[in-house]
């Protein structure tokens, strides 16, 4: 099956999952926010990033190159499961 599919559901562990933090209406400005400080860090570092490595709950360890990809391809997960959601008949009841 395809991981990014919209019908694919995973639950986050506790420690990211949603808590309802922010109103919908601020979410894609913390999105943005989040976004930039991570391209800033990345396009700053100065070590190796294959030398760097952190534990993923679900994938194991990877390195801080693996990281850079892993949250672009979960940007795009949840994208498709957004588009999945609205693409349902009765959206948006």
């Amino acid at each position: 099956p395809d991981p990014t599919a919209a019908h694919s559901i995973r639950r986050s562990p506790s420690a990211v999952a949603p808590r309802g933090r922010w109103l919908p209406t601020e979410c894609a400005d913390k999105f943005f926010a989040s976004r930039e400080q991570t391209l800033a860090f990345l396009n700053t570092v100065t070590w190796q990033r294959h030398e760097h490595v952190v534990e993923h709950p679900a994938f194991g360890p990877l390195d801080a190159q693996q990281w850079a990809l892993f949250l672009a391809t979960h940007v795009t997960r949840h994208v498709r499961q957004i588009e999945g959601i609205r693409a349902e008949q009765n959206f948006p009841h």
